[in-house]
């Protein structure tokens, strides 16, 4: 099954989600900034969507996040400082989109 559309504002709704597994479908527009609500998050990936957009900084919210998998996607900007402030992420995946900057972790460039 392929999930088609956008992803709904209202995610926040599932406030004990702890894995946001939406790879490979027909995902449109962006990341909602509303995902920074889930503070027990610690599995995201969207990647093989069509989402464009910015990665919202609300993601920030999601301090508990590891692993955060966003390649093949649309997304343009800079990719936010606060990526590099989230210390218990073990894994980012960021290829295949139009994302500018660098990631600075610990006084190191690590993108």
């Amino acid at each position: 099954m392929c999930l088609q559309g956008v992803i709904s504002p209202y995610i926040p709704n599932l406030s004990h989600l702890t894995t946001l597994s939406l790879q490979g479908h027909n995902l449109y527009e962006g990341i909602p900034a509303t995902i920074g609500e889930l503070s027990e998050l610690t599995f995201i990936n969207m990647s093989c969507n069509k989402l464009g957009g910015n990665i919202p900084a609300s993601i920030q919210g999601c301090w508990s996040l590891e692993t955060i998998d966003l390649d093949d996607n649309n997304l343009t900007g800079s990719i936010p400082a606060v990526l590099g402030q989230m210390t218990n992420l073990t894994y980012l995946c960021l290829y295949e989109n139009s994302l500018t900057g660098a990631i600075h972790y610990k006084e190191k460039d690590i993108w």
